[in-house]
């Protein structure tokens, strides 16, 4: 049982320096591009999820040693606004995600039919 736990933490482990080497700031602030007299930045939020697990044991019937592990992760850049730098000064514009909002507004409208289905029952 603690091998299993050790192959668990060992899996978790890469995956942490992995994530460590990937996490800069430079994944969520990208290279500014010029044009014409503008310089803009792109702005991004960087997520991240990762998971491991280990098993151990093996059937008493066959005499087999079970065992096991695996892993895996992903990461995510979603942009989320543009810093404009000029020479009469600088802002900031947000990125709109109009497929969120409507993603919002179906599941609002959908709970509230729901609601509203069981409170006439």
């Amino acid at each position: 049982m603690q091998e299993s736990a050790s192959v668990g933490q060992n899996i978790l482990s890469g995956l942490v320096e992995r994530l460590k080497q990937s996490a800069h700031i430079e994944a969520a602030v990208g290279e500014p591009k010029t044009v014409g007299d503008r310089t803009v930045v792109p702005i991004g939020v960087v997520l991240y999820g990762f998971g491991a697990g280990a098993g151990a044991g093996g059937s008493e019937r066959q005499d087999r040693g079970g065992g096991g592990g695996g892993g895996g992760g992903y990461v995510r850049v979603q942009p989320i606004a543009l810093m404009e730098i000029t020479s009469a000064g600088s802002r900031l514009l947000p990125v709109i995600n109009w497929t969120q909002i409507a993603r919002s507004v179906i599941m609002f409208a959908g709970i509230w039919m729901i609601i509203r289905a069981l409170k006439g029952r």
